[in-house]
């Protein structure tokens, strides 16, 4: 509140990213007492660059536990979807839309979603059971800003 009220800039140092991911519109990770890596925090969350990003964001997100494609079905495509700040598209209804408009059959498996200053943030994990569809999914899906990984299956 201070910080839009007064348009003053705030320094907070934690490891604590959970507070992070709530309160700061920037982030940067230190390492060695350099910084290894820094940026929006909605986008430095959705993808971290550095290892040890990585492990402090992992970190956050353990109440949610970690996801394993392995105990995925075993057939079709699983993927992780990324979804980053601003205008993030899970307030648009965006995985509805595609079920619906492209005829798809996709299960979500597990979300780690998270609220910022930015928008929504984070990843889900999902279940594409044709993978005959995976193009035209994959590309109504990034023209609306979700990024697209392809974990197993194709």
């Amino acid at each position: 509140e201070i910080n839009r009220r007064l348009g003053l800039t705030i320094v907070l140092i934690t490891h604590e990213m959970h507070v992070v991911r709530r309160i700061c519109d920037h982030v940067a990770v230190m390492a060695a007492g350099r910084v290894v890596e820094e940026g929006p925090v909605a986008e430095v969350f959705a993808r971290p660059r550095e290892k040890i990003t990585q492990r402090f964001i992992r970190q956050s997100f353990a109440e949610g536990g970690g996801f394993d494609p392995e105990l995925a079905p075993p057939r079709g495509v699983i993927l992780r979807l990324t979804y980053a700040g601003e205008g993030a598209p899970t307030q648009e209804s965006v995985l509805s839309e595609a079920i619906l408009s492209l005829s798809v059959k996709l299960s979500v498996l597990q979300a780690r979603l998270s609220q910022t200053p930015e928008g929504v943030s984070g990843d889900l994990y999902a279940h594409l059971a044709d993978p005959g569809q995976l193009a035209r999914l994959t590309a109504f899906l990034m023209a609306r800003g979700v990024g697209v990984e392809i974990l197993r299956g194709t």
